[in-house]
Formats: structure tokens, C-alpha cells, sequence
């Protein structure tokens, strides 16, 4: 195929890796978008299965992470950008699939645009995803915006609320002592435990 040329981003679970889909959109085809798994005990060609990003939100665009809900079945992606007219533009559509029903269809994927539902510019171009819990951290790259998401927002994708998301604008640095103005963005990961989410510096 074509259009399975390259990746950003990896996890698995316990059968499967998962790559997350970077270079393999066609902005012109709504249907080239895919996800990729390989069976771990036949790490053969034949053993690759490609997942359409399919929704009623299109999804055509670079995702530069994955992450495997093996609790649920659910697999997430962080967006980046995508290309609009040729001009690389931001990209805020969380992605979530099903890793149980590995099959292109609007019931097993469920996509949202943070923006857009939220009314935030800045909810676009992560680098990193990582669930814990009964949430979903996103690694801000482009803008300094930290937010996390309720997993069960993506279970009805067509009602928002503010109380779906939490975040955290560091734009203007650190609180109370605005240390670090204009630096905390570009991370490229994003750990979690049950205390605290831990980011990855690039380049800031």
C-alpha cells in the first residue's frame, strides 16, 4: 500500500503493536487515513492489518501518538496538523478506535475536534497521548495548553460539555511567578501515574 509509509508513535497490547499514522493520508481521499497493527507471534506481512479512519469527523491528518486502553479495548490518537489547500494548518481531532472490533465503521470509531467543541484555539498539534485511568493526557507540541479528557466523552460524541476536559494555559508561564513565559510548549511525551503527568522537553 501506498499510503503505509510512515508512523509516529507506538504501543500494544497484549497480542498486538500499533502505529500511529503520520505520512498516510491522502488530503484529497477521505479514506487512505489508517491506523496499522502487527500480530506480535507472526511478525510477518501477512500479519498487518490496516484500521480506515472512518467518521462522521474527517480524521484525514498527521497523528503523532498512540495509546492502548487495554482495560477497554480502546485505542487513542493525538493530532497534529494536516494539510489544507497544500499549507500545512493545526489539527485538534482526538481519535479513539476499537482494538476488540478492528473494523472501519462510524460505530467503532469516534473522533472529536477540541477546538471546535470547546471553543479553544490552542487545542491543536500534540506530540504524545497517554490514557490512565479514566482519562486521556495529550502532550501540548504547538501551543501550552496541558489537557486531559474523560474517556466517556468519546461514548457520545455529539453533546459537550466544559466539564468533559480538564486544562491548564501555560503560555504565561508558571502560576503566581510567570517563570518560563512563552517556553512550555514542544514536549514530545507524556507519562502518567496516579499522582502526576510527567512531559518530555524537545526543544523549549
Amino acid at each position: 500500500n501506498d499510503f503505509n509509509i510512515q508512523y509516529h508513535g507506538i504501543d500494544d497490547d497484549e497480542d498486538y503493536i500499533y502505529l500511529s499514522p503520520y505520512g498516510n493520508y491522502d488530503p484529497n481521499n477521505l479514506t487512505e487515513n489508517k491506523v496499522t497493527r502487527i500480530l506480535k507471534d507472526n511478525f510477518l506481512n501477512s500479519s498487518i492489518e490496516d484500521l480506515v479512519l472512518t467518521s462522521s469527523i474527517p480524521c484525514q491528518g498527521q497523528f503523532t501518538g498512540v495509546t492502548i486502553d487495554k482495560t477497554n479495548n480502546y485505542g487513542y490518537l493525538s493530532p497534529y496538523q494536516k494539510k489544507v489547500s497544500n499549507v500545512d494548518v493545526d489539527f485538534g481531532t482526538v481519535v479513539r478506535f476499537s482494538t476488540q472490533n478492528y473494523v472501519s465503521n462510524s460505530t467503532n470509531i469516534k473522533a472529536i475536534d477540541l477546538s471546535l467543541n470547546y471553543g479553544d484555539s490552542t487545542l491543536h498539534g500534540f506530540m504524545g497521548i497517554k490514557e490512565y485511568g479514566e482519562h486521556i493526557y495529550l502532550a501540548p507540541h504547538k501551543y501550552s495548553t496541558f489537557i486531559r479528557i474523560n474517556k466517556s466523552r468519546f461514548d457520545n460524541t455529539g453533546t459537550s460539555s466544559m466539564t468533559d476536559i480538564s486544562s491548564i494555559d501555560l503560555s504565561g508561564g508558571l502560576p503566581s511567578t510567570s517563570q518560563y513565559s512563552g517556553e512550555l510548549n514542544a514536549y514530545s511525551g507524556v507519562v502518567v501515574d496516579a499522582d502526576y503527568s510527567y512531559y518530555s522537553p524537545q526543544n523549549n
